[in-house]
């Protein structure tokens, strides 16, 4: 049994993360609606989100039914919640893992700066991830090949059933993830952490830089 996809579109407007429910005059600026498990440690994802990078037309869709549980960043900084939207996307990328975990990194960054992350916050995060990152991401690539979903096809928290406690269920049920394809053009903007212009904007300047921050690094 496969689970997974989601009907997503993206809100250009907003050249963010955005949620979706199932067409483009439904699209948002406003996080997903999570379903949180019992112990307040993992979330279902409804509806899916979309993330276009910056001005470009690269596009990933972290599918409906994911299961964020923060695994993307060390648990020392779960307290820095202005960047949830943004770990969800990082969370699914290291999942999936279409892209390096660099560019995944990278792509964190951007998406924390088109999300108003402060700049001391995203430094932090930033080193965070590449300094205990490693560890989540051969966990990760260890689950997925053996077959450990990371999808909650229920859209709701069944039998107030914490999220192992599911995931084992499923995976002795033989509930497995489908797998889900990223534009080729999508990974090649985590080689840089700007966020990517207008066509006529070569510096990657379309979000101006709040106070503190530098023109290029986390």
């Amino acid at each position: 049994m496969c689970i997974g996809g989601a009907a997503v579109a993206r809100d250009r407007s907003s050249h963010a993360v955005a949620d979706t429910q199932g067409d483009a005059a439904s699209s948002s600026r406003h996080p997903a609606r999570p379903t949180e498990f019992p112990d307040g440690q993992a979330w279902t994802i409804e509806g899916g989100l979309a993330w276009g990078v910056g001005f470009s037309d690269a596009v990933v869709f972290v599918p409906q039914g994911f299961v964020h549980d923060r695994a993307g960043v060390p648990p020392v900084l779960w307290s820095l919640a202005s960047y949830t939207r943004a770990a969800v996307v990082h969370d699914w990328l290291y999942w999936a893992q279409p892209c390096s975990r660099l560019q995944s990194d990278n792509l964190l960054v951007i998406a924390m700066k088109e999300n108003r992350v402060p700049w001391i916050q995203r430094r932090l995060i930033y080193r965070a991830v590449r300094l205990q990152g490693h560890a989540i991401w051969r966990r990760n690539a260890e689950e997925r090949r053996l077959g450990m979903p990371r999808f909650n096809p229920y859209g709701y928290v069944p039998d107030d059933m914490n999220w192992p406690e599911l995931r084992a269920r499923m995976f002795r049920e033989g509930v497995r993830d489908v797998r889900h394809v990223v534009p080729d053009d999508f990974c090649r903007h985590g080689d840089r952490q700007e966020v990517p212009g207008p066509p006529d904007d070569h510096d990657g300047g379309a979000v101006p830089p709040t106070a503190g921050e530098r023109s290029s690094g986390p």
